[in-house]
């Protein structure tokens, strides 16, 4: 089995637990359930089906329960978890996809190796900041916080690019 497809089953896996145990923390019993039978079926239809559209109503399906999750007051760092990881999964399963869509490859394994070490880059910072939100208690501005927006894309930009 290729390190990517280990890589998916791992995200989509971390994803599900962590959306399944705070629903089930926050006594939404079925919701935990939902999301183990929702990761199921999100990897049965990848590997059945068409793994870019199974990957992406996975990924939205699992966004969604994140967001509706951290709206009825559930366990905000396992929501967010769940959401890094669901986004991880479904950046995985488009790579695979642009990687075997393409007719050919130069050093693919190179190729590999950079996307998921920008990836895990990607994924560290996004929890790291999705967690300093989650403790932070301040107010700034909608202004501040667009400045502050548009700073981290930029960042995350240069480092993407030095990265290849």
């Amino acid at each position: 089995m290729k390190r990517t497809t280990i890589l998916l089953i791992g995200c989509v896996a971390v994803s599900a637990v962590a959306l399944g145990a705070g629903y089930i923390m926050g006594g939404v019993y079925i919701g935990g359930l939902v999301a183990l039978l929702a990761a199921a079926l999100w990897l049965l239809a990848a590997f059945l089906g068409n793994r870019t559209a199974a990957t992406t109503l996975g990924w939205v399906c699992f966004s969604g329960a994140a967001a509706a999750g951290m709206l009825i007051g559930l366990q905000a760092g396992l929501m967010l978890v769940a959401l890094v990881a669901a986004l991880c999964a479904w950046d995985i399963a488009n790579f695979e996809q642009r990687l075997s869509a393409a007719a050919r490859v130069d050093n693919a394994a190179l190729l590999e190796r950079r996307h998921l070490r920008a990836l895990a880059l990607t994924g560290a910072a996004g929890l790291a900041l999705g967690a300093a939100a989650l403790l932070a208690r301040m107010e700034i501005s909608f202004g501040a916080a667009a400045v502050a927006a548009v700073a981290a894309v930029v960042l995350l930009g240069w480092l993407a690019r030095s990265e290849g």
